[in-house]
């Protein structure tokens, strides 16, 4: 069987920050985040359930919430609805705030099959400058990801380029951008051949 969720972030959150697990934890407890809200079918459950160890690998427990919600909702939602799916009655504090609004980021390059104008336009439907900038960086992070990632591969890297993107968006964009694509380029000079 599989373990409830708490259980699955308690034991993560004790290995999390050793050498050579933090990407791998992050991007896995995406996955758990977007399986608990497939079970709860509500975010503000889901975001209670991630609390249960709120920092274990990064917040990516309230990124993939975020994208379950997304996936089932994506079709029907208006650019209106986007600055309602956060919510500070269930995002209790600042904190899981944010990371809820960096990972409608993450949610809408899963949405929109890695497309990054589509998915940093719908980030600019946010209200706040703070919330859209943290949705711009998960816009950016979902992207270097999905440079390892075989099912949804990046249309917007090239390892061979190394400040692409980022050279050819926005300049509002880019600050987020460059912080994404400078942690694509550690971690592939750090991969053996």
């Amino acid at each position: 069987g599989q373990l409830p969720l708490s259980e699955s972030l308690a034991a993560l959150s004790m290995i999390d920050d050793e050498d050579g697990i933090k990407q791998q934890c992050h991007a896995l407890v995406h996955y758990l985040g977007q399986n608990e809200y497939a079970r709860e079918k509500n975010l503000a459950a889901t975001f209670r359930s991630c609390l249960s160890s709120p920092v274990a690998c990064g917040e990516g427990c309230f990124h993939g919430a975020v994208e379950g919600y997304v996936a089932e909702h994506g079709g029907e939602l208006s650019p209106r609805d986007i600055p309602n799916i956060c919510n500070k009655s269930f995002a209790t504090n600042q904190v899981t705030y944010d990371a809820c609004v960096h990972g409608l980021g993450h949610a809408f390059m899963l949405q929109y099959d890695g497309d990054i104008h589509v998915s940093l336009t719908s980030c600019r439907n946010l209200s706040a400058y703070s919330d859209r900038q943290y949705c711009y960086a998960g816009v950016f992070m979902e992207n270097v990801f999905s440079f390892w990632t075989p099912e949804h591969q990046s249309k917007f890297i090239r390892p061979e380029e190394p400040t692409y993107p980022c050279d050819v968006v926005e300049r509002g964009y880019q600050p987020q951008c460059y912080s994404a694509q400078a942690a694509f380029v550690i971690n592939l000079s750090l991969r053996p051949d």
